[in-house]
């Protein structure tokens, strides 16, 4: 009888890691909605222009598998905190080909985060490690988009 609920147990245990592993914790839907307040792209600009905030544009696919691990980035406490003081826009590049197309300034990769301006100015060199896809921010670690935000906000005040 013993053995049979440690075999329970270690199956359990081993159910639970699975879980975090892939993700599995993480609604795959979910980019933080209860602790982000996400804009769609005209009511995030007129927000940003009317509190001054510097503003964070992500784009992403729901097809996409790096955009789905880079979601859980977004449940660091972190990027929660900064999130409040950024105006943060998502758009789904699947119903939005001509912001897609707008805004792909070294390519139509996603995901691709980009920060502006309270007033829409594009900050440039506020940017990921990698060369060739300059906005592409690293989708397991919060360390690149934890730096852009705080720069944004910097520099828009």
């Amino acid at each position: 009888m013993q053995a049979s609920v440690y075999k329970q147990w270690v199956i359990l245990s081993l159910c639970f890691v699975f879980l975090i592993m892939w993700g599995g914790v993480f609604p795959a839907k979910a980019w933080n909605q209860k602790r982000i307040k996400w804009h769609s792209y005209s009511s995030g600009l007129q927000t940003a222009q009317k509190t001054g905030r510097p503003i964070l544009m992500i784009f992403e696919a729901k097809w996409c598998k790096v955009c789905r691990q880079y979601k859980k980035v977004f449940y660091n406490k972190k990027v929660v905190r900064l999130s409040k003081k950024m105006v943060m826009i998502k758009i789904d590049i699947q119903n939005n080909r001509k912001l897609q197309q707008k805004y792909s300034v070294d390519g139509g990769y996603i995901p691709r985060t980009m920060a502006f301006s309270p007033e829409g100015y594009h900050y440039a060199n506020l940017t990921g490690s990698d060369k060739e896809f300059k906005y592409f921010l690293n989708s397991r670690y919060a360390g690149d988009l934890i730096r852009v935000m705080k720069r944004a906000v910097a520099r828009a005040h």
